[in-house]
C-alpha cells in the first residue's frame, strides 16, 4: 500500500498488515478490535528526534449494539517506533485522557501501550487456524 503520511512524494509502497476481529457479545451486540503494523515505504527516510522510524503500530477497539450498526470506537492508539521497539512518537485515547485501554474487550488479549512494545501486533497471529488471511475488499 502507498501511504501519504508522513509525506511520501515518491509514492513508496509500504508493507501493511492489518487484522480485524469481532464476535457476538450478546444476542444482539458485537465487540471488535483492529490492529495494524506498517513497515517500509517512506518510514526508513523519516526521523523523529534524530532517530529513524522503523515501523508504525496501531489499534482500535470498537463495539455496536447490533451487527448491522456502525461500530463505535471505544479506544485507539497509534505510534511510531524505532527498530528496537522504542516509541518515538504516538498518541492514544488513554494518553489524551478520554478513554482507557480497559474499554477494549479482554477476549482479544492485552492492548498495545505507548511506552511498551510487548503487546504490539507484528504479524498474522499464529493462533488463527484457517491458514490464509482474507484480502481487504477491493485489493
Amino acid at each position: 500500500m502507498v501511504f501519504a503520511c508522513p509525506a511520501n512524494p515518491d509514492l513508496l509502497p509500504a508493507d501493511a498488515q492489518m487484522v480485524t476481529r469481532w464476535y457476538r457479545f450478546s444476542p444482539t451486540s458485537v465487540h471488535g478490535r483492529s490492529d495494524a503494523y506498517m513497515t517500509g515505504g517512506q518510514l526508513p527516510s523519516t526521523q523523529i528526534g534524530g532517530v529513524t522510524v522503523d515501523h508504525v503500530a496501531a489499534v482500535t477497539c470498537h463495539d455496536a449494539a447490533a451487527e448491522a450498526d456502525v461500530q463505535a470506537e471505544s479506544f485507539w492508539l497509534m505510534k511510531a517506533e524505532d527498530a528496537s521497539g522504542n516509541t518515538l512518537a504516538g498518541e492514544s485515547s488513554e494518553h489524551l485522557g478520554t478513554v482507557a485501554s480497559s474499554a477494549c474487550d479482554p477476549v482479544f488479549g492485552a492492548v498495545p501501550d505507548l511506552l511498551d512494545n510487548t503487546n504490539d501486533f507484528t504479524d498474522w497471529p499464529a493462533s488463527y487456524t484457517d491458514g490464509t488471511p482474507y484480502p481487504f475488499p477491493g485489493m
